[in-house]
């Protein structure tokens, strides 16, 4: 990719609405979402934003969960907004293996992966934060929430999202490229 990206300096923020994105894989919404709604159902102060990639229709995970909308806490949000605007309302993200996870880190959310029992890692945050943002459980989850809140992983966490942005958007060196394609 030959844009070239800006990107503005990243204030931490601070609340506790978690955005989840699932990749556009049915399980993994129903894996992702039924997490999010028992920690939901649990922890009333925490507010939740559902989003579901393009190629996903919303009513059949529902239908999957055997839920309609009118079941959903109502600290949930099931968004019809813009991604980066999700984005901007959240300050944590929870994920699996979806590449908008990128993004979302990039502008400042505390990334939490989902590991649930017996799975691949599709991680593609694993060599950055080195499982240290997984959890399986309410307890992993509200432990590493807390771990957010400490000084150190904020400064630990504005270092990881300079080595993202480096190692996923690399400045392009175009003069050397017209030299190769030339010859």
């Amino acid at each position: 990719n030959f844009k070239k990206k800006s990107f503005k300096k990243i204030k931490i923020k601070k609340g506790k609405t978690f955005l989840v994105i699932p990749e556009g894989i049915y399980s993994e919404c129903e894996n992702l979402f039924k997490i999010s709604l028992n920690l939901a159902n649990k922890l009333k102060n925490f507010k939740f934003i559902w989003r579901v990639h393009p190629v996903i229709e919303f009513e059949k995970v529902l239908k999957s969960l055997n839920l309609n909308l009118k079941e959903i806490p109502k600290n949930i949000i099931v968004s019809k907004d813009e991604f980066e605007n999700d984005i901007s309302k959240s300050t944590y993200v929870i994920y699996k293996g979806s590449a908008a996870i990128l993004k979302s880190v990039i502008m400042g959310n505390y990334p939490l992966y989902f590991k649930s029992n017996d799975e691949k890692n599709f991680d593609p945050l694993k060599y950055y934060f080195h499982k240290k943002n997984y959890f399986k459980n309410e307890v992993d989850f509200i432990e590493k929430v807390k771990k957010t809140k400490s000084k150190f992983y904020k400064k630990e966490f504005e270092k990881k999202i300079s080595l993202i942005k480096k190692s996923s958007f690399p400045t392009v060196n175009l003069d050397k490229i017209k030299i190769h394609l030339s010859s």
